[in-house]
């Protein structure tokens, strides 16, 4: 695959060691399994050209970097043995969760569900359906 080192690329590996919550690391490798999938059934059909395949990188490590930010947080926040500042920062978010915006806006980040992925700037290359 262009612009990767060997010509190859690994689809839904995401990593195993981060925290479960909401799923984040298994949901970010079906997306990334799902877009590289398209994109490979279409070139393979013949409804776009191959330069299609190198926006998958542009498309999906923006997804993966903001994953691993927000498991950084969550492991931060979860360890057994936090220090003052974590400990403080826990009472803050204790009492913001108390209001209904905040809680929804943060299950939100913990799901992933509130972080649209948009698609490379260009997805001109693909015929619409039927075409």
């Amino acid at each position: 695959m262009p612009g990767t080192p060997d010509g190859h690329t690994a689809a839904g590996d995401a990593p195993a060691d981060g925290p479960p919550f909401g799923g984040l690391g298994p949901n970010l490798g079906v997306h990334d399994a799902f877009t590289l999938g398209w994109k490979l059934a279409a070139v393979l059909r013949g409804r776009a050209i191959e330069d299609l395949l190198d926006t998958y990188h542009a498309e999906r490590h923006p997804a993966g970097a903001w994953v691993l930010h927000i498991t950084q947080a969550q492991r931060a926040l979860a360890h057994p043995q936090p220090g003052p500042d974590i400990v403080e920062l826990r009472e803050v978010l204790t009492g913001l969760l108390r209001l209904p915006e905040a809680n929804r806006h943060m299950a939100g980040l913990m799901s992933g569900l509130s972080h649209p992925w948009p698609l490379a700037e260009d997805d001109r290359r693909v015929p619409a359906p039927g075409a």
